[in-house]
């Protein structure tokens, strides 16, 4: 299987999904999540980062990134190993409500 990059359409689908706010694309904002602990040296820029407020929002992430077969990586701490491979996006929890 050969991953994908998040296309226009795509974006389009997370929009729905999160809403225009916790739909992120600009590097200035997701800089952070390019990179885990071990320092910026294998970093890789995600294409988008999501801020789930839900479970209901990460099941319906999970199905559109199965089908577009793009991968997702969880929160700040991304594994580097997954940083130099993939076109990827980034779920956070930082705004669920518990």
């Amino acid at each position: 299987m050969e991953y994908k990059k998040v296309t226009p359409e795509t974006l389009g689908e997370l929009r729905k999904i999160f809403g225009d706010r916790n739909v992120m694309t600009e590097a200035e904002k997701i800089e952070s999540y390019s990179y885990d602990e071990g320092g910026k040296q294998f970093s890789h820029m995600p294409e988008v980062v999501v801020k789930a407020e839900n479970e209901e929002q990460i099941v319906q992430l999970m199905k559109l990134a199965n089908r577009e077969h793009i991968p997702v990586t969880h929160g700040v701490q991304v594994l580097v190993w997954q940083v130099a491979l993939f076109h990827f996006m980034v779920a956070s929890c930082s705004r669920w409500r518990r």
